[in-house]
């Protein structure tokens, strides 16, 4: 570069050479600028005032737009003096920063409304739009970025459309009135309102008519609607009854609005009959009052039909009488229904009487046995292992009760040579393991026999014979 008075300097500008003519002056400005590109690019212009301008790229405006990084350079003249501009653009790291957002909403208000991050100069949504806020009316995920200088921000928005729902339920309830009947609405949501304005979940009803609530929680809702209708109370316990235990008595009317009161006083829904008597309950519901009465008549069905013995060989003809309430039933187990009956067999009776709620069951026996029996004592027998008369021992009859039995030997000196408990065993004449002597020996026997158990003693001689 040439300038005045044969002086030279290098501009430090690369490829840039200004030639000074006439005596004028140049000056040179370098201006480094760090600027972040918004998408639209940036406009640079000279601070020098000129007629004519240059760019290094041969544009001649005093600005112009930038749309990418590098050196530029603008020369001004203004007729004897030139000034020359530089600027060098570079785009550091963003600073960035995100945001996330979760949003719903219902499906019949139509669209949403998001609405990007106020502060930033310029703003890119994701479907190109630059607006600052966006109209959406279907769930998805939409983002922003808003941009001011070398800091930008990224908010994203997950938009979710629930369908509304809408529910509802009709109970129609009789009551009595005068009186308060108190309705609650379906729980689980946020807020209530009845047909009155009132915004309780709950609503006390003082007169027959129609009243509703509507419940709603976002994106859903539901009515009650409640038909009270005016009643009238009516109740029985019951036809009157013989029973042989405790009677419960249940009232057939519950609820929260009902009270009761028994004839002695107490207001339990429920009474327990001890006793034969009349009975009576109040029932009152709301603005209605019923009441009823039963007769409860307790009968002890006490049957004491003896079991009875008759001594063999004597006829059976026994009376059987049970004890039977008026108005009850008899069945016997062979069919008959007299409550008075004659048998002739021996063997077991039952018998089954009934009155309304009141049952019993008893069973009677028939036995025949022996009153008393026949009882003979050998005088004689023959150990000698021929089957006959070879053991000692009394003969009693065939099927007589036998008690208390004990036999004894005793050998001529009065020494006990044998004894036995068993009825069926006798002395078989040994004595010690070995055959006793041939002669005569004493016995003693004792026992009680039949069913009257007879006491029976014996006593005598019976001779060893072989």
């Amino acid at each position: 570069v040439t300038m005045a008075g044969s002086s030279s300097v290098a501009l430090q500008f690369p490829n840039i050479y200004v030639v000074v003519s006439g005596g004028g002056d140049t000056s040179t400005k370098r201006i480094d600028s760090v600027v972040c590109l918004p998408p639209g690019g940036i406009t640079i212009a000279s601070d020098t005032t000129g007629a004519s301008y240059i760019w290094n790229d041969g544009i001649t405006t005093p600005t112009r737009s930038i749309t990418a990084i590098g050196i530029y350079w603008v020369a001004v003249n203004n007729g004897c003096h030139i000034t020359i501009d530089s600027f060098v653009i570079t785009s550091p790291p963003a600073d960035t920063i995100t945001k996330s957002s979760d949003t719903s909403a219902c499906s019949d208000v139509g669209s949403l409304l998001l609405t990007s991050p106020a502060g930033y100069s310029a703003y890119l949504w994701n479907n190109g739009t630059t607006a600052t806020t966006l109209s959406v009316a279907a769930s998805g995920t939409y983002y922003v970025t808003g941009f001011t200088g070398c800091h930008l921000i990224i908010d994203t928005f997950r938009v979710t459309f629930i369908s509304h729902t809408h529910t509802a339920s009709v109970v129609d309830t009789t009551f009595c009135f005068p009186g308060t009947l108190t309705v609650t609405a379906t729980p689980g949501y946020n807020s209530y309102s009845w047909q009155d304005g009132s915004i309780s979940s709950s609503f006390k009803v003082t007169a027959p008519g129609t009243y509703i609530a509507t419940g709603k929680s976002f994106c859903a809702d539901h009515t009650d609607t409640y038909s009270i209708v005016a009643g009238t109370l009516s109740f029985t316990l019951g036809a009157d009854t013989t029973v042989c235990i405790n009677y419960l008595m249940n009232a057939p009317i519950k609820g929260d609005n009902v009270t009761y009161k028994w004839q002695d006083g107490s207001i339990s829904s429920y009474y327990s009959a001890s006793r034969t008597g009349t009975y009576f309950l109040t029932i009152q519901q709301g603005g209605c009052i019923a009441s009823d009465t039963i007769n409860v008549n307790f009968y002890h069905f006490t049957q004491n039909i003896r079991d009875t013995f008759i001594c063999k060989g004597t006829p059976i003809n026994v009376e059987l009488q049970c004890n039977v309430p008026p108005g009850g039933s008899v069945m016997w187990n062979d069919g008959h229904t007299e409550s008075v009956r004659i048998v002739h067999d021996s063997g077991t009776y039952w018998v089954f009487v009934k009155k309304d709620e009141c049952e019993i069951l008893d069973t009677v026996h028939i036995v025949t046995g022996y009153c008393d029996c026949w009882v003979d004592v050998p005088g004689a027998f023959t150990p000698n292992a021929d089957g006959l008369n070879d053991v000692f021992r009394p003969r009693i009859e065939p099927g007589c009760t036998i008690s208390g039995y004990q036999l004894n030997v005793f050998n001529r000196w009065g020494e006990k040579i044998y004894s036995s408990d068993f009825v069926d065993k006798g002395w078989d004449g040994q004595q010690n393991g070995t055959p006793a002597d041939l002669g005569v020996y004493m016995y003693s026997i004792q026992f009680f026999i039949g069913v009257n158990n007879t006491p029976v003693y014996r006593n005598g001689s019976v001779t060893l014979i072989r």
